[in-house]
């Protein structure tokens, strides 16, 4: 499969199978940049401005996911094997992780201080970026919790909680630890 954004006249996002004598699919008449196709084909992701759209391909018509929280465009973008996360690395020094389940739930923000240009699952929940050098985030919520609880030996504060996780209710984070 083929996508382009500049190929035709008209403006928009088309999609071909590479070989095929058919026509092009439009897929948005939106010029989408950074494009990135899952592995299966089935799923589309693109930027244009600092939002990203999402298309399934296998369902003709249907309406784009629109993710927004992005305060500059996005530099890089991936789906993980699965197709149940998006990741995206920005102008602002943030990697988003979005739930593509269930777009209505916040993205996980990855605070990494640098522009995240190659993003790419390497598992289902490790993430690689690179920015000025190469980074592997283990996303496992287990093995995350336990990390932070090596490094800080704490629960997270109520004003942590709330920055990190502002939808969920506050619950402990270190087992064996006190509430702060």
């Amino acid at each position: 499969m083929a996508c382009d954004s500049t190929a035709y006249d008209q403006p928009g996002t088309f999609i071909w199978t590479a070989g095929s004598e058919g026509s092009p699919r439009q897929i948005t008449s939106e010029r989408l940049d950074r494009i990135v196709l899952s592995a299966d084909g089935k799923w589309l992701e693109g930027a244009r401005g600092k939002t990203i759209q999402v298309f399934q391909l296998d369902q003709a018509n249907s309406t784009p996911i629109t993710l927004r929280g992005h305060t500059q465009e996005p530099a890089g973008l991936a789906f993980n094997p699965d197709n149940t996360l998006l990741a995206s690395g920005s102008f602002d020094g943030r990697v988003r992780i979005w739930p593509l389940a269930d777009s209505s739930r916040p993205a996980w923000v990855l605070h990494v201080a640098q522009t995240a240009f190659g993003i790419k699952f390497l598992e289902s929940r490790k993430l690689l970026y690179s920015a000025d050098y190469i980074y592997v985030l283990d996303l496992d919520p287990a093995h995350l919790a336990n990390d932070i609880c090596k490094m800080v030996s704490r629960n997270l504060t109520d004003e942590e909680w709330k920055t990190a996780l502002p939808n969920l209710a506050r619950e402990t984070t270190c087992p064996g630890l006190p509430l702060q």
